[in-house]
């Protein structure tokens, strides 16, 4: 009996049908980068291209958004939305531009952190590149003869012995 009485306190929760819409999405998506891709490819090296491919990616993307969104407006306009699954929208998007803030605090911090001891490779040949010709300019310019910049070779440790970022 009372649970009778409690069941009409509680909204009703609307939950959209299955919907192919995502899938058409990811090929159009697919299709398109592949084209945008050979295309680009094509304009640096005057091959052949695949602009057909592109727009049809590209077509295919704004068809299935505009069904999406066409369904979405379809659904609010009915009323099938009650005020909790409004309340979950307005969270999710907050929870989103939270993450979005702490994402970019964190890539900031870590570019403002950068040690460029930490450079392997053709980064490294690039920096020492840099500091030789820096640093051949400034001596010859004093009269002195030019010095080449320390090497910097770096540090070969295993994984776990790294520092952490």
């Amino acid at each position: 009996m009372a649970a009778t009485e409690h069941a009409g306190d509680y909204e009703s929760y609307y939950v959209p049908h299955q919907s192919k819409i995502p899938i058409w999405i990811a090929f159009g998506l697919i299709t398109f980068m592949y084209g945008f891709g050979s295309w680009l490819n094509a304009i640096k090296s005057g091959g052949n291209s695949n602009l057909v491919l592109f727009l049809i990616g590209f077509g295919i993307v704004g068809v299935s958004l505009y069904i999406w969104f066409t369904t979405v407006i379809r659904e609010n306009h009915a009323g099938m939305n009650s005020p909790q699954l409004a309340r979950s929208y307005v969270w999710g998007m907050g929870w989103f531009i939270f993450s979005e803030v702490m994402f970019f605090a964190a890539f900031s911090a870590r570019c403002s952190t950068f040690d460029s001891s930490q450079c392997r490779g053709s980064a490294a040949k690039a920096i020492r590149a840099s500091l030789a010709s820096t640093c051949g300019k400034a001596s010859r310019r004093s009269g002195q003869r030019a010095r080449t910049p320390p090497r910097i070779s770096p540090v070969r440790r295993r994984p776990w012995q790294r520092p952490l970022p």
